[in-house]
C-alpha cells in the first residue's frame, strides 16, 4: 500500500514540475518566481522526501 502511495507521489511531482515549468514560461513576473520556489520546495518536502524515505525504508 505505501509503495503504491509513494510511486504515485512521485508521478504527480513529476506532473506538478511540468505544470509549474509550462505556468511558468507563459507568466515571468518576479511575484510568481517566489511563488514558484516556494511552492516547489514545499511540494519537493511532502512528495519526494517522505516517499523517498518510505521507499528506502521498504527496500
Amino acid at each position: 500500500m505505501l509503495r503504491i502511495i509513494s510511486w504515485s507521489a512521485f508521478i504527480t511531482y513529476a506532473l506538478y514540475i511540468v505544470l509549474m515549468l509550462w505556468w511558468y514560461a507563459k507568466k515571468n513576473s518576479h511575484l510568481e518566481k517566489s511563488i514558484l520556489i516556494v511552492g516547489s520546495l514545499a511540494v519537493f518536502a511532502v512528495m519526494v522526501i517522505w516517499p523517498g524515505y518510505v521507499l528506502i525504508k521498504e527496500l
